[in-house]
This record gives C-alpha cells, sequence and structure tokens, in this order.
C-alpha cells in the first residue's frame, strides 16, 4: 500500500469493467493492465518504457508470456509464432499501451465477459495501431487457468470472429479452440495434473527447439 498511489474496492460487472475503471483513472503515459493471478517480472516496465522511447506516440508494446500453471510452475512460453489460421496472437497480458490510443479507440466491451481482449486487439489493428513486439525475457507471467480457461471464450470469440472476418473464419477458429480445450480436458483427466505439466514442458520446450 506505501508504494500504490491509489487503489478502489468495489463491486463491477466483470473483468473488463473493472480494467476500464482503472484506465479511467490512471494519469500517467502509459497503462499496464495486471490480472490479479498474474505476475509481473521485475524489469518488465523498465524494458517497456524504454521501447517507448523509439516508437511513435500511437504504438503499443508487447512481449512473450511465460505461461505458469495455477501453482505458478512455469511450463512454456507463449510467443507470437504459431497460433491457427485466421486467429492473431495477441498476447495481451504483456499490452503496454499509451492512454491515448484508449482515449482514441475506446475501452473493452463489457458484452464479452472473457474475450473482449480479442475484440481490443483486432479493433486497435483494423485502426491501423502498431505493436511493438520487445524480445528477450517474457514481460509477463500468466496462469492458464484464469477465465480465458472456460468454454465461454470460444462462443464469445466466434461472435467477435464473424464480425471482423466473417463467417467462414469465424466456423473454423471455433471448431479448433472447441477440439483444442475438449482435448486439454481430456489430457488433463486422463494424466492428472503433474503428468500434463510434464507433457505441456515437453511440447513447448520441442516446439521452441523447431523454432531455433
Amino acid at each position: 500500500e506505501a508504494q500504490v498511489s491509489r487503489w478502489v474496492s468495489e463491486r463491477d460487472g466483470g473483468i473488463y469493467d473493472a480494467m476500464n475503471k482503472g484506465i479511467a483513472l490512471s494519469t500517467g503515459r502509459y497503462v499496464k493492465l495486471l490480472n490479479a493471478d498474474d505476475v509481473l517480472p521485475a524489469d518488465s516496465v523498465e524494458r517497456a518504457v524504454a521501447a517507448f522511447r523509439s516508437l511513435p506516440t500511437d504504438a503499443c508494446v508487447l512481449g512473450d508470456v511465460a505461461l505458469m500453471t495455477s501453482d505458478g510452475r512455469a511450463f512454456g512460453t507463449m510467443t507470437l509464432h504459431g497460433g491457427i489460421r485466421y486467429f492473431p496472437i495477441f498476447l495481451h497480458p504483456s499490452w503496454y499501451v499509451p492512454r491515448t490510443v484508449y482515449e482514441a479507440h475506446g475501452l473493452y466491451r463489457t458484452d464479452f465477459a472473457v474475450a473482449s481482449d480479442y475484440e481490443m486487439s483486432l479493433r486497435l489493428r483494423r485502426a491501423g495501431v502498431a505493436f511493438h513486439h520487445v524480445g528477450g525475457a517474457p514481460l509477463v507471467k500468466f496462469r492458464t487457468t484464469g477465465a480465458s480457461h472456460s468454454f465461454r471464450g470460444v462462443r464469445e470469440g466466434f461472435v467477435i470472429n464473424r464480425m471482423y472476418q466473417g463467417l467462414g473464419p469465424a466456423c473454423y477458429v471455433a471448431g479448433m479452440h472447441l477440439y483444442k480445450k475438449v482435448r486439454g480436458r481430456l489430457v488433463e483427466g486422463l494424466l492428472g495434473d503433474e503428468l500434463t505439466h510434464r507433457l505441456r514442458t515437453a511440447i513447448h520446450r520441442r516446439r521452441s527447439a523447431k523454432r531455433a
């Protein structure tokens, strides 16, 4: 509390309503949103601000995302590589955004409970807002068991993709996401948390080695 200039605890209309409240209260040049179960590395802010010094005033910063289980065990890194067709990887947990970008393009839609960050990413990219990737160590450590782990994101993602990319791409992405989530739940149920963690670690290491 001694290091925080202001904090508010009150009822809200969901994750993105709370984020919108925080953005509205902000007075600094840049905004960093950090979910309650995620972790910000000690040098993350310093590296992001250093990147902003050489960027246009309306550009955003993002970086790789270290993945963690619910108990904090690391099992891989999410990067801009990979992903699936029609679904651009956007690494929202790592974002640093100039406050003027939110002022110019609006805040998060509260009618999407878990996928409003994806809608925001498509909205900003369609408006021509640039995202600069900061290489090296991840800018944030992200737990994969939060709200985005639910099946609701598949339905919301379908609505968002249909709005921005059309029915065909929306159906394709929803089908792929549904398949991956069902497969993940089955693997967790069959192997348990410990073996699933080891399997994920091995898969991510193999993918990283192929990219290298």
